[in-house]
């Protein structure tokens, strides 16, 4: 838990942000006026938020501008673009101007009660994770980290279908705020013309029998700097893109983002504590990006290579390779072809 001090430091940061979010220069002065502070502590948090990755104008004897001003997140305005079943059901919102990261968070703490969600959100993660312990690049506003956690009364029949589950449920937040042309890629992520735009990361906490707690992780690029995708490309990874890099509409609502993500995880959890992967297995074989594709699988030590059929209905992937289809759990898989 943050203490006093790094809380004040957190509410004059935002307060600075906010002032600075229309791009216009302040001075130093009126903004230590304004905030009850020192012009030496204007700098100090200047300096600090530039350590976050954000970047800063400063004018000598005009002031500071934001250059690249962002819509910072507010509990009450997610809160007033959820639907009020959403709102009788969540237990709470908790909203970090850092974390580590926001699943581990979750983690931390009791888990909600049954039918009920738990939302952590962070404008920037330091440690933010991936698949076999991968690293998700949060920079500071430059996409949407939430976590939300769930608690089933006993585990799910297809528990190793609830990752896919939450990949339809991204799937739905991002077309409901208008993106187009988007994908499905086993077993968890969310591709825009063939980029990566989403991730998701599952927790599970508690025994088979239940309770059982899932804490369902999600990063969603809202822009990707170019050194940043060509950091990913070189390490293997897919490229990357953000959501506002995808078309030429208008910037869309961060705590718009952010409520739709929360309303679609809610609601796919409850879906699937009562019908398990049926709801989403239709919606998953629509997008799904590697059907009839040639890939390589990692399993472990082990590499597969063949061509992919699709998934089963408990969200396992089928691999066709020598004339047999093999049925995999986990694994890492590279596109083979040129299609």
């Amino acid at each position: 838990m943050a203490g006093p001090r790094s809380l004040r430091r957190m509410r004059i940061q935002q307060q600075i942000l906010r002032l600075l979010a229309d791009g216009e220069l302040h001075s130093g002065r009126s903004l230590a006026e304004l905030l009850g502070v020192s012009r030496t502590a204007i700098w100090k948090h200047i300096g600090q938020l530039r350590e976050l990755g954000l970047e800063f104008e400063a004018v000598p004897g005009a002031g500071y501008r934001w250059s690249t001003p962002i819509e910072l997140l507010q509990v009450d305005r997610i809160m007033a673009e959820l639907g009020a079943d959403i709102c009788a059901n969540l237990e709470a919102i908790d909203l970090l101007w850092t974390a580590e990261s926001t699943s581990d968070e979750l983690l931390a703490k009791d888990p909600p009660p049954l039918g009920r969600s738990r939302v952590c959100l962070a404008e920037c993660q330091t440690g933010g994770r991936g698949r076999r312990g991968r690293k998700w690049l949060s920079p500071f506003g430059g996409g949407i980290y939430l976590s939300q956690s769930w608690c089933f009364a006993a585990a799910p029949g297809e528990l190793t279908a609830l990752p896919l589950a939450a990949g339809v449920a991204v799937l739905r937040a991002l077309r409901a705020m208008g993106a187009a042309s988007l994908s499905l890629k086993w077993p968890n992520d969310v591709l825009a013309d063939g980029r990566k735009l989403a991730g998701i990361l599952v927790d599970l906490r508690g025994e088979a029998e239940g309770p059982l707690t899932a804490v369902v992780g999600v990063g969603v690029n809202l822009a990707v700097p170019a050194s940043v995708a060509a950091m990913i490309q070189a390490e293997g990874g897919m490229p990357p893109v953000g959501l506002g890099q995808i078309d030429a509409g208008p910037a869309r609502s961060r705590n718009r983002l952010a409520a739709e993500l929360i309303s679609a995880l809610h609601r796919a959890m409850h879906e699937f504590s009562e019908t398990g992967f049926a709801g989403f297995a239709g919606e998953w074989a629509a997008r799904d990006y590697l059907r009839d594709r040639r890939i390589s699988v990692r399993i472990g030590d082990r590499v597969c290579e063949g061509v992919a059929k699709g998934i089963g209905a408990d969200g396992q992937f089928r691999l066709e390779s020598n004339g047999r289809v093999e049925r995999i759990v986990s694994g890492d898989v590279t596109l083979r072809d040129s299609q």
